[in-house]
């Protein structure tokens, strides 16, 4: 009987390589059908592998810490003594091949090398050391082998902190550079009157707490109202194609969560079916699981639309940056009481501010026009 071989998979539209963090399971551990086995990170997001079979983890193909591409063959899972195979597969959870031989594999994680002795400085660096007083010991090198430089001494001499690039940093900056070059962005913004949203959201508290275990939130609130308003809009809901503009019939809503110094956008699919009871726990779920690392693979991908709550932080005005594959993303600012005319009168009210960039190769401004005057309209209704 052949083993499952297990690939790396892809945790997202744009993501191409996956890093091991950790392995849940040991070369000959049982595995149940759904169980997670490894943990994985990328630029977004950690999530665990789950087991598409039940069975014994017969091989461990890839060290902790290691990054690879998605699909490269990472674990093999079976019966005691299945045949396992290294051969390539198109999907992520296929059959090995059932000519390779019983040999388990096991790959241990490889240890970081130890950084050059730092007592071996060059004349430069000694000058520069009896100048400053520092103690060259606690600078980090960042020469060949971890070999302390002249720079490196003044830059610790000027007190200025050198944060190493992780490769989720890396990523970030990649991706953002390639949406910023190839997508002609646009960006507009519309002032919303949410007091009765406000009203809303403390009448509704008392009963989502009972009947759901959580109080609502402003976000919440706005995300499903920009899925009901994205009905009347669907060129808000596309993408841009060499050859075509895909306009989607459902809405996978995609929406950011800060994490750890990260940034992750899980993915509610068919949001468009669900009532405000329904989105909200999903949303709630999604980002409880995302804050211990509990994300499912197929969370991670396939949004159609992002919003983002930038308001969170206090922002009442952001540019955001669309995401590949997508042509909008709309940001939920900051709510501030603040004098506005009312029917000739000054009133105190609970104002939001609602920006939103487009590709404009994809959306004109009539569109986005119309979708945020619509989406305006919808919030101001709502009310206790």
């Amino acid at each position: 009987m052949p083993a499952t071989l297990i690939t790396m998979p892809q945790l997202g539209e744009t993501v191409t390589e996956g890093t091991i963090t950790r392995w849940l399971k040991r070369v000959g551990d049982p595995i149940a059908k759904y169980e997670a086995f490894a943990e994985v990170a990328t630029d977004k997001v950690n999530a665990e592998i789950p087991s598409p079979t039940a069975g014994v983890l017969l091989a461990i193909h890839i060290a902790e810490g290691a990054t690879v591409a998605t699909g490269t063959p990472i674990a093999h899972i079976g019966d005691p003594g299945s045949d396992i195979s290294l051969t390539p597969s198109a999907s992520t959870l296929a059959p090995a091949s059932p000519n390779a031989s019983n040999t388990v594999a096991v790959i241990e994680p490889v240890a970081e090398p130890a950084p050059t002795n730092l007592r071996h400085y060059s004349p430069a660096v000694r000058r520069a050391v009896r100048a400053s007083g520092i103690d060259p010991s606690t600078v980090r090198g960042t020469g060949t082998g971890g070999r302390v430089t002249l720079r490196d001494i003044a830059t610790a001499t000027t007190h200025v902190e050198r944060i190493p690039l992780t490769r989720a940093r890396r990523m970030i900056a990649a991706h953002m550079v390639e949406a910023k070059q190839t997508i002609p962005h646009a960006w507009t913004m519309i002032e919303v009157d949410v007091s009765g949203l406000v009203a809303k959201r403390a009448h509704d508290a008392a009963s989502f707490v009972a009947n759901m275990g959580f109080k609502p939130t402003y976000f919440q609130y706005f995300a499903h109202t920009v899925v009901q308003t994205l009905a009347r809009h669907p060129m808000m809901n596309a993408r841009f194609t060499p050859d075509a503009i895909e306009v989607f019939r459902r809405v996978d809503l995609a929406f950011a969560i800060a994490l750890d110094g990260n940034l992750i956008v899980p993915v509610i699919a068919n949001s468009q079916h669900m009532d405000f009871a329904t989105f909200a726990h999903a949303m709630h779920d999604m980002t409880s699981r995302a804050r211990s690392h509990h994300l499912a693979v197929d969370e991670l991908h396939g949004g159609t639309i992002t919003v983002n709550n930038t308001g969170a932080n206090g922002s009442i005005l952001s540019s955001p940056i669309i995401n590949g594959g997508q042509a909008a993303i709309v940001t939920m600012e900051a709510i501030v009481k603040r004098p506005v005319v009312v029917h000739d009168a000054i009133a105190i009210r609970s104002m939001l501010n609602i920006c939103c960039s487009i590709d404009h190769r994809v959306i004109d401004g009539d569109v986005v026009g119309g979708f945020l005057r619509d989406l305006k309209h919808h919030l101001e209704q709502l009310h206790a």
